[in-house]
C-alpha cells in the first residue's frame, strides 16, 4: 500500500531543476545516436542523451507532423508544425523522486511575413485542428474534445478576419517510469491583436493531462506552460492564484483581451494547482503537486496573452513536466 506522505519541497526543487533545462546547455547533440537516413525530416530534436532512438513519423491530415523517439529509455511524441524543435532535458533525480519533461519550438511563425490574419487563414485552409493534434500524442478523445472546445471552427468557408481564430497548435508526450507514468500538454494559439508590421498580440490555452499506474510510485506533479524568447512579454494570464482542490472536479480559467475570450478547463484531482511562470514575463502556465495515489488522470491548464512587438519572433514554446515519488 502506498503511503499518503506528500513531499511538497523536495518536488518543488525537481521541478525547478526542470524547467531550467528547457533551454540544453552547450554540448547537447541532436539525434546524436541516429544515422541521417533515421533521423526525422521534420523536427530537430536537442538532447544530451546517448541513447537516442527514431521511432517513425508521420504527416496528419492536416498538414501536420507526428513523430516519436525514445530518449532516455523513455518515449517521446510530438505533434505540430514541420521545422519545430523538440528538446529533452537531463531527467532529475532526488532521493526517490525522478522528473523529466520534454519541449517542442514552433517555427518563428513571423518569419513568412504574413498577418495573423493569413495565419489563421493558413490554418483553416490546411484542415489543420488541435483535436487531430492532442490525439496524436496520445490525449483521448474526450480530451482532445476539451481543448478544441472555445475555439474557432477550423473549416468554416468565410475568411477568418475576426480575432479570436486559430494559428498554431502544438503538443507533445512524454512517457517514462518504465512505461508507467506519462505527462503530455497542447498549445493551442489564437489571434488577439495585429496591430501590423510584425505587432502582436497572441493568446495561449495550454492544457496538460498526465498519470502514473504504477503500483509503487505515485505521480506527485505536473506542470503545462508556454514559454516566449527575448522582447515578448506576457500581458494578461489566469491562473492567477493557487487553487486547492479536495476531490477531483474540473477546474476552468479564461480571459479575455480585445474582445477575444481565452477559455481552458481539466479534471484536477486532489492537491494544489498553482500559475507557474511569474515573475518571469516570458513563461506562463500551471502546475499541480500532490500524492495521486489513486493512479488517477491528472489535469492542468492555462491561459495568457502575449505581447510580441515588431522585430521579436513570435515561436511559442509549449513543455510539459511530470515527476513522481513513492508517496
Amino acid at each position: 500500500m502506498k503511503r499518503n506522505i506528500p513531499r511538497l519541497a523536495v518536488a518543488a526543487a525537481a521541478i525547478a531543476a526542470i524547467y531550467s533545462q528547457v533551454a540544453p546547455a552547450s554540448g547537447a547533440v541532436t539525434d546524436a545516436s541516429s544515422s541521417a537516413a533515421t533521423r526525422s525530416a521534420h523536427f530537430q530534436l536537442v538532447t544530451a542523451a546517448s541513447d537516442v532512438q527514431f521511432l517513425g513519423e508521420h504527416q496528419l491530415s492536416g498538414g501536420d507532423y507526428t513523430a516519436s523517439w525514445r530518449v532516455y529509455g523513455g518515449t517521446v511524441t510530438v505533434a505540430g508544425m514541420s521545422g519545430s524543435t523538440v528538446t529533452v532535458p537531463s531527467p532529475v533525480t532526488s532521493g526517490s523522486l525522478s522528473g523529466v519533461g520534454v519541449s517542442l519550438r514552433a517555427p518563428d511563425l513571423k518569419a513568412k511575413g504574413g498577418s495573423l490574419t493569413q495565419m489563421a487563414n493558413a490554418y483553416r485552409d490546411a484542415g489543420k485542428s488541435p483535436a487531430q493534434d492532442a490525439l496524436a500524442v496520445g490525449f483521448t478523445s474526450t480530451q482532445a474534445a476539451r481543448i478544441a472546445a472555445g475555439t474557432s471552427a477550423a473549416h468554416t468557408v468565410t475568411p477568418m478576419t475576426a480575432p479570436g481564430t486559430i494559428i498554431y497548435s502544438g503538443c507533445a508526450n512524454y512517457t517514462g517510469d518504465a512505461g508507467n507514468a506519462y505527462g503530455r500538454a497542447c498549445d493551442v494559439q489564437k489571434m488577439m491583436q495585429d496591430n501590423g508590421g510584425g505587432d502582436w498580440y497572441v493568446g495561449d490555452q495550454v492544457t496538460g493531462s498526465g498519470n502514473n499506474n504504477d503500483w509503487w510510485n505515485s505521480l506527485t506533479g505536473l506542470a503545462g506552460y508556454v514559454s516566449y524568447g527575448p522582447n515578448n512579454t506576457i500581458v494578461e494570464y489566469a491562473p492567477n492564484g493557487t487553487t486547492s482542490v479536495g476531490n477531483c472536479t474540473t477546474v476552468g480559467f479564461s480571459l479575455g483581451w480585445n474582445g477575444v475570450g481565452l477559455n481552458t478547463s481539466s479534471q484536477v484531482c486532489p492537491g494544489t494547482l498553482s500559475p507557474y511562470g511569474p515573475p518571469s514575463n516570458t513563461v506562463f502556465g500551471a502546475h499541480w503537486s500532490g500524492c495521486n495515489t489513486g493512479a488517477l488522470t491528472q489535469g492542468v491548464n492555462s491561459d495568457d496573452v502575449d505581447h510580441s512587438p515588431s522585430g521579436a519572433a513570435s515561436a511559442p514554446n509549449v513543455s510539459v513536466a511530470i515527476w513522481w515519488n513513492h508517496c
